[in-house]
Formats: structure tokens, sequence, C-alpha cells
């Protein structure tokens, strides 16, 4: 998850691109004739103070499971309890399922564009991939 940050950040500066929040409030400013901003739009989170690209919400959820993945197999069976919304807890089998929710709900949330989500999970697959292919193996 630390290279997943690393990686993140290092693309989210490269790029720059802005979030939702402000594209949509500022919609005028794109060149884009056709669009109409709406000034008082609001995702459902607080936008981070960070670019919007790649979602490194994503990057991270993706990597871990990918290591997860390689030591446990997709088909594990476990249960979740949310730390934000009390009571909640979710049955999951594997690591795919729990990390593709993960990035969703950063889109669902008003906080990213879905090619950040898209390209997010892409970085951190490959990230993950890389980590485990370097893990010991046990004989």
């Amino acid at each position: 998850m630390a290279d997943g940050f690393i990686a993140g950040f290092d693309e989210k500066y490269k790029h720059r691109f802005w979030r939702p929040e402000t594209a949509i409030r500022a919609a005028t400013t794109d060149g884009n004739s056709q669009i109409e901003p709406d000034t008082s739009w609001k995702p459902l989170l607080i936008t981070p103070p960070v670019p919007d690209y790649p979602s490194t919400h994503t990057v991270l959820g993706w990597a871990a499971a990918e290591v997860l993945i390689e030591l446990f197999g997709d088909r594990e069976r476990y249960a979740m309890t949310s730390l934000t919304l009390p009571g909640v807890t979710r049955q999951y089998r594997g690591f795919s399922k729990p990390a593709e929710e993960n990035g969703l709900s950063r889109l669902y949330a008003g906080i990213h564009f879905r090619h950040a989500v898209r390209d997010g999970r892409r970085q951190g697959r490959s990230i993950g991939q890389a980590v485990a292919e370097a893990l010991p193996r046990s004989r």
C-alpha cells in the first residue's frame, strides 16, 4: 500500500486533473459550450485537497487485494464490519469484490471521475502483482 501511495501521488501531481466538484461548478471554463455549470453541486464526501487522477484509494485497495489474492486465493470467505456505519457488516468471498467496491465508492461519493477509478484499479493491480511476485516463497 505504501508503494501505491507513492506511485499514485506521483501520478496525481504529474496530471493535476481537476475534481468533479470543481469541474461541475466551473463547467464554463473547460471550453465546451454545451455544458452548463451547477454552482451549488456538492459531492457526498468532502473533496480531498489533491488532484483527482488517479484515485489513490482505488490504487491502495487493489494493491492490497492483489497481494492477498496471491497469498490466499480469491475465494476466501470473511466478514467485515464498517468503522463508519455502526452495525453494518458485509460478507465477502474473495478480495476482488471489496477492492472493486472500494474504488467505486469514490465515484459514487462524487469525489472522483470514472477514469480516475478505472486507471487507479489498473495501477493498483500492477503494483500489487509486482509486490506479490517479490514475496518469499515457502517450500
